[in-house]
């Protein structure tokens, strides 16, 4: 069994790793354990991503797992610049990479930047948007009109206002849509197997994980 620490942002990708990815990725003999950013015994983790920080917590746990990758979201990356998603995710495997050197190989060190936020995903399926008595369809039509605008989940944010995360607190103000809570719960009934057939990066970086079995 090859032991996976998954670098989450917040405590909705832990949900999610821990309700999706963690089940998912057993049966390929992957063990799945998602940390908090910049967790320790005396800190909580979480938020604040930038690549500095995102590389010395690589450091930190790369002794205690057979390899570390990350699900954080370029949306709120600190310090990003003009860098694209992917020039951000090359950054941090090269930089781990050179300050780890032989002790941990390029395969182990798999940096995954979800674009542009886990939020995204749950685009794949709107009417799994029915874990509230009062959201109703119309507001799971609006999802679908928003969805039919882009050409994946993975492509919606036009800017800070209309983020996904945005797009669904304002979509499902009554009751109103909780990250943390309604988030991972959405996900586990979307299924895995839905969400990466509709988001390219997340299938790519999902059979990177899966194929983490077959080396041992």
């Amino acid at each position: 069994m090859t032991r996976l620490a998954i670098i989450c942002e917040g405590q909705t990708e832990e949900g999610f790793v821990n309700g999706c990815l963690a089940p998912y990725l057993a049966q390929y003999s992957v063990y799945a354990t998602p940390r908090l950013l910049g967790k320790t015994a005396r800190k909580d983790g979480g938020g604040n991503v930038s690549v500095d920080r995102v590389v010395s917590y690589i450091r930190l746990l790369h002794r205690g797992f057979d390899c570390v990758t990350t699900f954080l979201d370029y949306y709120g990356f600190k310090k990003k610049g003009e860098m694209s998603c992917e020039e951000l995710t090359n950054e941090i495997a090269e930089i781990a990479q050179s300050a780890l050197g032989a002790r941990y190989s390029e395969e182990r060190i798999i940096p995954y930047i979800q674009r542009h936020e886990f939020e995204a995903l749950l685009f794949c399926q709107p009417n799994a948007f029915d874990l509230e008595e009062d959201w109703n369809d119309k507001q799971r039509e609006e999802l679908e009109s928003i969805r039919r605008q882009f050409a994946t989940p993975e492509d919606i944010n036009d800017n800070p206002s209309t983020s996904p995360s945005k797009r669904l607190e304002q979509t499902f103000s009554s009751p109103k849509y909780r990250k943390s809570l309604h988030g991972p719960l959405i996900a586990e009934q979307i299924g895995v197997d839905m969400m990466r057939e509709a988001c390219p990066g997340f299938c790519q970086w999902l059979s990177r994980l899966e194929a983490l079995s077959i080396g041992g």
